[in-house]
Formats: C-alpha cells, sequence, structure tokens
C-alpha cells in the first residue's frame, strides 16, 4: 500500500472490475440494524459500488439501504450495501465507499445515461 494519495488512488482504481461515473445525485440512506437515517450526496456510482458524501458517519460494515435520486421522473435508483470504508474529509462530512450487494442494474443504466 502506498501513502501519497493519488498513488493509493490509482492502486485501488486498478482493482475495480466495474467503471465508475462521477455524477453528484442526491441519496437517502438507511442504516439496516439501527434504523438511523442520513442523506448524503453522490461522488461516484458504478455497478458495484457507489460513493458519497455525508454529514453522518458511517462504521466499517455497517449494511446500508440506499435510494439514489436519478432527475429523470421516475422511481429511485435502489440499492442494499456494506460500508467498506468511511473518511473524514471536513469539519462536519464523511467521504464513504459502499459495495453494493443488492442493486437495480436498469437504474443504474439510467445513471449510466445522465453521463453521456
Amino acid at each position: 500500500m502506498h501513502l501519497k494519495g493519488d498513488k493509493m488512488a490509482e492502486d485501488f482504481s486498478e482493482r475495480r472490475n466495474f467503471v465508475r461515473f462521477a455524477r453528484i445525485l442526491p441519496v437517502k440512506i438507511v442504516n439496516i440494524e439501527t434504523k438511523e437515517e442520513a442523506s448524503a450526496q453522490t461522488h461516484d456510482l458504478s455497478a458495484k459500488g457507489i460513493g458519497f458524501i455525508t454529514d453522518k458517519e458511517m462504521v466499517k460494515n455497517s449494511n446500508l439501504e440506499i435510494w439514489v435520486y436519478i432527475p429523470d421522473n421516475m422511481d429511485p435508483l435502489h440499492a442494499v450495501g456494506r460500508v467498506a470504508w468511511s473518511k473524514k474529509v471536513g469539519i462536519a462530512a464523511f467521504r464513504v465507499g459502499v459495495d453494493l450487494e443488492q442493486v437495480d442494474f436498469v437504474a443504474v443504466s439510467r445513471v449510466i445515461r445522465l453521463t453521456n
């Protein structure tokens, strides 16, 4: 593992199987165990993972239910996933990476179409 931020990000991205799309969209999150709700904004999204920014700290391995609101007048993308990592990025902001375990691939394709 490299300590330099850019190099570590490069190494991590090389292990991904799916392309991530940078897109800022509103997100609703519910911790499945605690039922605590949070709001967030996506940072990036793929078929198997989502990165978002929130003001709530997320505990690694927490199970989340996630709704991503896509501006196409259809239902939000719904997914279930597990927190892979969480990092403080500001006074009251956390960047969170989630491995998606259950996702609607048709809804992911709607996000991809927005980026084209």
